[in-house]
Order: structure tokens, then C-alpha cells, then sequence
């Protein structure tokens, strides 16, 4: 069995995250919020971080195999089958999901300090035994290179799964905002403390970056729009957007 830990502060968001799993086999998925969910493991929590909910989750896993996910993101069918099939038997392994965003367009594979990390990911229980999972010390950010960084310094790799395709809204709201606004600098720093360094560079050809980790100009107008817009405003702006992406 596959367990999932899901973290989230949206309701609407990770109920259709949880229908959209129907179609596999063999899993769980273990939400850790502030509000009921139905048809998954629930842990009510009031918001931590979602690095400590991910940890929180972990505890209460049941699986072989344990991937980390974003209440933002969509499985495609057979992902959990291919990317079990793909660490099973490996040793000390994270796989990493294909990325692609809504129009269908490949997002690259991150690198931290020169080693590729995963950031949506899956193991087998074992190599999280060994090396750990997502550690509290962090809030909302660089726990996935954090943990990728173990595994390579324990001897292990970190890998891209060829056909374990996931899909990613990228998600810009109120809650995306605060979190990079309170919680990003401090993360980095804490990286950096354990890393020495955090030099961050997008691999592959022929892919669109995302903008999930470095800080960039796209960050800041963010977080200048969540405070200027009214929530009105930035609802009905995001209805224009999604209905643009659907034709």
C-alpha cells in the first residue's frame, strides 16, 4: 500500500484532490487540516506548517510506500502504480513525479547545491526509516530538498519516475501569499545553516520553470496584490483564469 500525507488549509481544494485518487488502487491518504474531510484518514490539526503536518501525517501511515503531496496538485492515472513499481527494490530511493501544469506543458526538476531533488516525491518506508521525512524544523518550504540532500549524503539517489506523471495548479491565494510572506526567508536560512549553501537551478531542456521555491519578482507581486486587491476582486479574477485554462 501507497500512503499519501496531504496537508491543507482548503477545503474545496483537497476534497476534489481526494476524488480525483479514486481510480488507484492500494492507498491511503492521510489529510492532516483544521477542518473534516471525508473519505481519507483525517487528523485535525490548527494550522503548524505544513512540513509539520507532513511529519504528523507520516506517523500515522500505514503504507510500504509513502509519497508527499500538495493539496494543489492532481494525480494522473497509474502515477502511484508507476512510481512504486519504479522505487520498489531499490534501496535508499526517492522517486520524483513528472510535472506538468494545466496546460500540459512539462515543468522542470529542481537541483539544490548540484543534486536533483524531488519536489512531489515517493519512497519506500525503509529509506524513510533511514533518513527521515520532512523535518519541523522547517515551516512551508525546503524540506523536499532537505530530505532529497539526506538521501544523497546516506548514499542513496534521487531519480524521476518516466511515467508517474502528477499535474500542478499552482496555486495563488491568500494562503500561498502569508506563507511565503512569513515563512520563506526564515526556511532558506534555515537550509543554509545545514547545508552551507542553498544554490538552486532548474534541470532539463525543453521545460517551463515553476516558481514554487526561488524568490522571485513574480513572489513579490504576489504578496503586493494580496494586500492591495479585495478578496472579491481576486476571487473573480481567478473564475476569468481558470475558465481561460479550460478551453
Amino acid at each position: 500500500m501507497i500512503s499519501i500525507t496531504l496537508p491543507s488549509l482548503r477545503p474545496k481544494t483537497v476534497s476534489k484532490r481526494i476524488k480525483e485518487f479514486a481510480s488507484e488502487k492500494d492507498y491511503e491518504i492521510i489529510v492532516v487540516s483544521p477542518f473534516y474531510v471525508k473519505d481519507a484518514v483525517y487528523i485535525y490539526q490548527d494550522p503548524i506548517g505544513c512540513v509539520a503536518a507532513h511529519a504528523l501525517a507520516y506517523e500515522h501511515s500505514k503504507g510500504d510506500y509513502i509519497a508527499f503531496w500538495a493539496d494543489d496538485t492532481a494525480p494522473t492515472p497509474g502515477c502511484l502504480s508507476s512510481m512504486v513499481d519504479f522505487v520498489r527494490g531499490k534501496g535508499l530511493r526517492i522517486g520524483s513525479f513528472r510535472v506538468k501544469d494545466r496546460r500540459g506543458r512539462e515543468l522542470a526538476q529542481w537541483s539544490v547545491n548540484g543534486k536533483l531533488y524531488a519536489g512531489f516525491g515517493c519512497a519506500s518506508r525503509e529509506t524513510f526509516e533511514k533518513v527521515g521525512y520532512f523535518d519541523p524544523i522547517y515551516r512551508s518550504y525546503f524540506a523536499d530538498p532537505d530530505l532529497s540532500m539526506k538521501v544523497w549524503q546516506s548514499g542513496g539517489r534521487v531519480e524521476v519516475c518516466p511515467s508517474a506523471w502528477v499535474i500542478t495548479e499552482g496555486i495563488s491565494d491568500t494562503v500561498s501569499v502569508e506563507n511565503n510572506k512569513r515563512y520563506f526567508e526564515r526556511d532558506r536560512k534555515t537550509f543554509v545553516s545545514q547545508w552551507g549553501e542553498f544554490k538552486n537551478e532548474p534541470i532539463g531542456k525543453n521545460v517551463y520553470p515553476a516558481f514554487s521555491i526561488p524568490v522571485t519578482l513574480l513572489n513579490r507581486f504576489f504578496v503586493l496584490y494580496a494586500k492591495r486587491v479585495p478578496l472579491k476582486v481576486q476571487r473573480f479574477v481567478r473564475k476569468i483564469k481558470e475558465s481561460c485554462l479550460t478551453l
